[in-house]
């Protein structure tokens, strides 16, 4: 036996008042004056017995009625055979959760009676039908943010309102956070039984990340655990997985790239399904696509964008019978001028002008100005993307300037040169901007003899994301470095180009709202040839058309449930700020006044699509929102597996467990038999008054024997 309410035990001292009354009763001596006691000695002795056993008696039923009271609200539950039995005798009141798949794989299927979510509402109908006097629960939604439904448990008739209003959901699921919101909040219900019905198609990538949750689940040994597998019936399904939206290299007007993968989960090859290209409102290109199943591939549209503005869309693929991972979203802007600012040595900042305003039929317009030093110890906010060469000398106080500029939202170039020898100063700017400390230095300036190479480029990098082509004529190996600097990275530091000994040669760095890169040498002749290969123009050109504040922003960013932070710069008078939804609807948000300048946090991003930060009638931000694809691979768990990551997340006591889920609707339990019993003591303690009033009621009267004396 256990007790649910064990300190309530505490109270078992009580048991004493009745003994402490009862002695007391019995120190206290009546005198009463009578003649003669000669005719009732012998009588009186006969009744003294009797009224000692009925007090004796009384002093028991009383103790044993506070005993039992206490025990009673200390909620007392038999296990193991008693407990089976008085279980199918005497039912206790149940407490319940439903945790309802409704993740888009649930929606899987032409006809709507043959999908998984139009089963799992008649399993659930099931459970409810099932249902006593007395019982209650709570429905919850397993999607992303997992929602419970109504918020207290409930009865059946409201549980059966509730569910017929839900509908499958176009997100991903979160089985294992669901599950950790039903047994906290059943953990917080005394009660020995426990239900959680999991209604799902244990779709495997959804279900592999239970076991995250079970170290912070509470460990009651009353859950009774009831799984059902809702089955698939042959879907044919492909999915848009990624968007990747790269500009061409800047020359020749070369056009924007659209790269998409998509992937094929259908059991049956895919021949000639169009694929198509929107952009604002406009179908620009349109592909057929052939992919064998389980077979991922991508598909590209080159389309020419020369007018400057802000451009967002899709790329989609034909209808099929999962209609919620067939669109990817983007969006990206392009200013009509790309404001850059250069600070450091005058050979340095030449080749960098040089590349970025060259003669010819460069697509990117881009105004550079050049600013003394001690423009960091200024606002930086207009300053577009800030190009900081190594031949400037930063002091502590200016790389506090940069880094308040990049958590801001600006785009940030350092090259490491000849004033960064002493690297104390800026100890903490890289650490806490690229996660890295610079350790040492390879080399020294002017001399030509020992040189590295630019290797290991990330050629899926924006920066670095060229056609075939291009790569063909645009190359890393002749780019010699005499010189440069030895950094150290940890593993959150992304690096993406090496030099030929594997240290990081780029890095780039998100920090608060903003973007930079981290270049290990310096433009300056002596430090290497990079200023004056070719490679060295398209590097900026991207760089800085990447880094820009209002530059490329592909979509892709933020899936659906994210709390994305984004940083307003106001050019109004008015400071009103607006997120305008997919649909249309605009809503005022609040921005919030930080020391690195106005942000926002949006917490209500549920619906895939187009997003707008509006100050009056500009838009400051526009971002894409996606759903994630992890659902659209509709390879599915076996029960036994299932119920193998349920069980590493808890604790079931007991050697007569029985392991078992409900399979097609046959319900097997798979913790120990057990019953409560309070209400069976209440009953008893309810007798045992009776009988202590029927008891100290009793008189003993004379038999026809006995001498009546009267005083």
């Amino acid at each position: 036996m256990i007790f649910l309410n064990s300190w309530i035990l505490l109270g078992l001292s009580a048991i004493l008042v009745p003994l402490f009354v009862h002695l007391f009763h019995r120190q206290r001596v009546l005198t009463v004056n009578f003649s003669s006691v000669s005719f009732i000695r012998g009588q009186n002795l006969q009744h003294s017995r009797i009224f000692r056993l009925r007090e004796l008696l009384l002093l028991m039923i009383r103790m044993l009625i506070v005993l039992l009271l206490v025990v009673a609200f200390s909620r007392p539950v038999i296990e193991g055979f008693m407990g089976h039995i008085l279980g199918n005798e005497l039912r206790s009141q149940a407490i319940f959760a439903i945790l309802l798949d409704d993740s888009y794989s649930m929606g899987a299927g032409e006809i709507l009676e043959q999908t998984p979510f139009f089963k799992a509402k008649i399993e659930a109908e099931k459970i409810l039908d099932t249902m006593q006097e007395g019982d209650k629960g709570f429905i919850i939604l397993t999607s992303r943010k997992p929602k419970i439904l109504p918020a207290v448990p409930s009865n059946a008739i409201d549980l059966r309102n509730i569910l017929d209003n839900i509908t499958v959901s176009q997100n991903v699921g979160q089985i294992g956070e669901a599950l950790h919101i039903a047994r906290k909040k059943l953990g917080s219900i005394i009660s020995s039984d426990k239900q959680i019905y999991i209604l799902s198609d244990l779709q495997k990538n959804e279900w592999e990340e239970i076991d995250r949750y079970s170290a912070v689940d509470p460990l009651d040994k009353f859950f009774q655990y009831n799984i059902t597998k809702i089955k698939h019936i042959d879907v044919n399904n492909a999915s848009i997985d990624e968007l990747v939206v790269s500009e061409g290299i800047l020359f020749g007007n070369q056009p924007e790239q659209f790269v998409a993968t998509y992937t094929n989960h259908s059991s049956y090859p895919i021949v000639a399904r169009s694929v198509d290209l929107v952009v604002n409102g406009e179908r620009r290109g349109s592909r057929k696509i052939y992919a064998d199943p389980d077979e991922s591939s991508t598909v590209e549209f080159n389309i020419q964008i020369n007018k400057p503005g802000i451009y967002n869309g899709y790329v989609e693929i034909a209808e099929d019978d999962i209609s919620a991972d067939n669109r990817r979203y983007f969006t990206m802007s392009i200013p009509e001028t790309y404001e850059v600012t250069l600070v450091g040595h005058p050979i340095s900042t030449y080749f960098v002008k040089q590349a970025l305003t060259p003669s010819g039929g460069v697509m990117t317009p881009v105004k550079t100005q050049i600013k003394p030093i001690a423009v960091l110890n200024s606002d930086l906010s207009d300053m577009g993307v800030l190009i900081v060469d190594g031949g400037a000398s930063l002091t502590p106080a200016k790389f506090s300037s940069l880094k308040r500029y990049i958590a801001s939202g600006g785009g940030l170039i350092i090259f490491l040169g000849s004033n960064l020898m002493n690297t104390d100063s800026g100890k903490n700017f890289f650490e806490d901007v690229f996660d890295s400390s610079i350790r040492g230095i390879k080399g020294s300036p002017g001399q030509r003899k020992d040189f590295e190479r630019l290797v290991q480029a990330d050629y899926e990098h924006s920066i670095f994301h060229f056609s075939e082509q291009s790569k063909e004529v645009i190359s890393f190996n002749p780019v010699h470095i005499y010189t440069s600097y030895i950094i150290d990275t940890d593993s959150h530091s992304q690096i993406i180009a090496k030099f030929t000994d594997g240290t990081p040669a780029i890095i780039e760095a998100q920090y608060g709202s903003g973007r930079a890169l981290l270049v290990a040498t310096d433009i300056h002749p002596n430090w290497s040839n990079f200023a004056v290969k070719s490679m060295f123009v398209p590097f900026m050109h991207r760089s800085v058309r990447y880094l820009h504040p209002l530059g490329l922003m592909s979509g892709g960013s933020y899936l659906l449930g994210d709390s994305p932070i984004q940083s307003v710069v106001f050019t109004n008078k008015s400071n009103e700020l607006a997120l305008e939804y997919p649909s249309g609807f605009s809503e005022r948000v609040q921005p919030r006044v930080t020391p690195s300048g106005n942000i926002v946090q949006l917490t209500n991003l549920a619906i895939p699509g187009i997003y707008k930060l509006r100050n009056e009638n500009l838009t400051l931000r526009t971002f894409a929102v996606n759903r994630g694809t992890q659902e659209s691979d509709l390879e599915t768990l076996s029960l036994d597996h299932a119920l193998n990551l349920v069980r590493n997340t808890m604790t079931i006591s007991a050697s007569s467990e029985k392991s078992s889920v409900i399979i097609d609707g046959e319900i097997r339990e798979i913790v120990s038999d057990s019953y409560e019993i309070w209400k069976l003591i209440i009953f008893l303690v309810l007798v045992l008054l009776l009988v202590e009033y029927w008891i100290s009621g009793f008189q003993v009267r004379p038999n026809n024997n006995e001498i009546s004396v009267t005083g």
